[in-house]
């Protein structure tokens, strides 16, 4: 697969993923079976999917790590004006855990052989 093609799958799952995440974390109520998940543990997940995605669809741009954590800023912001969710800066740290998780991890990330020719640090 060429590596254009492979790029652009990352950049239309990631925003196919920021989408769920919108649905999810704006929704009125929780999908069946959710609920016993641990809410942060939910963020960190989220947000760590999301930091792998976005660094196969983006290359370089360090911004793109800020960018993300203040999405989860706007998560927050946008659950406030609901009505019926609320800011938690817990929510937010748990975001920002997510992806310095992922940075961590991203090395070894990297050397999966199906994600080589996509090389992340260019």
């Amino acid at each position: 697969m060429k590596v254009e093609a492979l790029r652009l799958g990352f950049k239309l799952v990631f925003l196919q993923a920021v989408l769920v995440v919108c649905g999810l974390t704006l929704s009125r109520s929780q999908l069946a079976g959710t609920e016993m998940l641990w809410d942060k543990a939910s963020h960190f997940m989220a947000f760590l999917v999301l930091a792998f995605l976005l660094d196969y669809a983006v290359r370089g741009y360090w911004l793109k790590w800020v960018g993300l954590v203040l999405f989860g800023l706007g998560i927050e912001v946008a659950q406030w004006f609901t009505g019926y969710r609320s800011f938690e800066l817990q929510d937010l740290a748990a975001d920002a855990l997510g992806v310095s998780t992922y940075l961590v991890l991203r090395p070894q990330v990297a050397k999966m052989p199906m994600l080589r020719s996509l090389s992340p640090y260019d």
